[in-house]
């Protein structure tokens, strides 16, 4: 059962972790002539090639249902873990895995220090925070939502002012 558990959460922080990726501004940096070594510029380009077989409906991690949604999201995202070639969980976002309390109620997850947005901010806790709060807000409407409506501490009673509640 812990496992399942452990399972559901890994999946449920990669796609609701990963919400506010595509909401970043990025300053495009100047192009470098092919085969320059800039600082920070690939000398050779970088190609991602994907199979999906129909458009997807949104490109939203919070409100996405379908497959080939959450392909796009998936190549484009990163939460604190993702899957590796045999489908098992490594670190994303995360350091590690998880430090589980005794009581297996309270999961501690440390981000890597190099973790950043596509502006360059570093990514915090409070990124986290935000996507799940965003998930369940009843205004998002997020049809997954069920997948971390079991986090404690989350309240039903009222929003906050930004419209994700508190």
């Amino acid at each position: 059962m812990k496992a399942k558990k452990w399972v559901t959460t890994a999946v449920a922080l990669s796609l609701v972790g990963s919400v506010a990726i595509g909401c970043t501004k990025k300053e495009e940096a100047p192009a470098a002539s092919p085969g320059s070594e800039a600082a920070g510029t690939p000398a050779a380009s970088q190609e991602l090639k994907l199979s999906v077989v129909a458009d997807p409906p949104v490109l939203d991690s919070s409100k996405g249902t379908a497959e080939a949604a959450f392909t796009i999201i998936n190549a484009f995202n990163e939460g604190l873990y993702r899957t590796d070639k045999d489908g098992k969980p490594v670190p994303g976002l995360a350091k590690d895995f998880p430090k589980i309390s005794a009581d297996g109620l309270t999961y501690t997850f440390d981000l890597r220090d190099n973790a950043v947005w596509s502006d360059g901010q570093p990514v915090k806790a409070q990124d986290f925070v935000y996507s799940f709060k965003r998930t369940l807000n009843p205004t998002t409407a997020a049809q997954y939502s069920f997948m971390v409506a079991w986090i404690k501490g989350r309240r039903r009673s009222h929003e906050s002012q930004d419209g994700c509640r508190d």
